[in-house]
């Protein structure tokens, strides 16, 4: 409410932007979160953390190729940190399926993970990818890490079925 209130004082306070668009992204109101971080991204386009947060808020509602160009330009700063990897290969597993796209995003997810070998969402991500490719035995210790590295995924929140892994 605050971040609201600076808002309507000063509708061009990037903070409070960042703030709201923050928010908006926790209590999963994509339309408003997007409104506030587009602000912030472009008064803090040297910030990759805020150009993530609007990149991870893109690509959860399906704004791809909006996702695509703004991740792009974080990776031009700075390509020491798995999250922008992770990303793409997530943002590439959603558009429809070629191999060249299914190659571009194993690509991604395994820069993510040679970055940082436990990052859960890339493992988890890469296991469900080589699974639909037929590559369980691949994909199986991959579910394995992606487990072991976040409590809060067991088997039962995986979207890959344990009968295709065996």
């Amino acid at each position: 409410k605050e971040a609201e209130a600076e808002i309507k004082q000063d509708p061009n306070c990037s903070t409070a932007h960042l703030i709201a668009g923050v928010l908006y992204a926790k209590q999963s109101v994509p339309k408003l979160a997007l409104e506030h971080l587009a602000v912030a991204a472009k008064a803090y386009p040297d910030v990759p953390k805020v150009q993530l947060t609007y990149w991870r808020v893109l690509a959860l509602t399906g704004a791809y190729d909006k996702a695509d160009a703004t991740l792009q330009t974080v990776l031009t700063k700075d390509k020491s940190h798995a999250e922008p990897f992770y990303w793409l290969g997530y943002v590439q597993m959603r558009r429809p399926q070629t191999p060249e796209i299914q190659k571009k995003a194993e690509e991604y997810l395994r820069q993510a993970l040679q970055l940082q070998p436990d990052y859960s969402p890339a493992n988890y991500e890469l296991a469900n990818l080589l699974s639909q490719e037929g590559k369980q035995s691949e994909a199986l210790p991959l579910v394995e890490n992606a487990i072991k590295g976040n409590k809060l995924l067991d088997r039962k929140s995986t979207r890959l079925n344990s009968s295709h892994l065996v």
